[in-house]
């Protein structure tokens, strides 16, 4: 088995595993050797070490657990809150719509009564018009009379 410098974009626990697979290499690549003692020292070297490689591994799945735990728990806090935002903007612009309505529809009753104060401005004005040009008329017909009335009563 080769060995390599492991991929820095590798799982600890492929890591570990590699580096299990690793040891088990090397010793067997001992273990041939004719000395007893020094095969049991192997077996003895290899049984700890997968022992802490286990260890290391609950550890590890234990240590990811509890952060994963920890992270669920904290965005869901701040989806709560997020959602909290949500829903207080969401009641702003509901009234800022309704406001908003509500002045639209006394917006539409000023411009009514505009246009019926205008309406009735038209026919005033046109009232009042036509009742100047009675009294320019009448003032005419007084004047005219009075020269009249004043022309006799000089002839008389």
């Amino acid at each position: 088995m080769s060995s390599n410098i492991a991929d820095s974009s590798e799982t600890v626990l492929t890591l570990l595993i590699k580096v299990r697979d690793n040891f088990k290499y090397l010793a067997d690549c001992y273990r041939g050797n004719d000395d007893p003692l020094l095969s049991d020292e192997i077996d003895n070297l290899q049984i700890q070490t997968e022992l802490r490689i286990t260890q290391i591994e609950n550890k590890y799945n234990y240590e990811i657990g509890h952060l994963r735990e920890g992270i669920i728990e904290e965005n869901e806090i701040l989806l709560f809150i997020q959602q909290q935002t949500i829903n207080e903007q969401v009641d702003i612009i509901r009234n800022q719509q309704d406001f908003s309505n509500e002045l639209a529809e006394k917006n539409q009753t000023l411009q009514d009564q505009l246009d019926l104060y205008r309406t009735e401005n038209y026919r005033l004005t046109e009232s009042i018009i036509s009742i100047q040009g009675e009294l320019l008329e009448t003032q005419q017909n007084f004047e005219d009379q009075s020269i009249y009335y004043v022309e006799v009563s000089e002839i008389l």
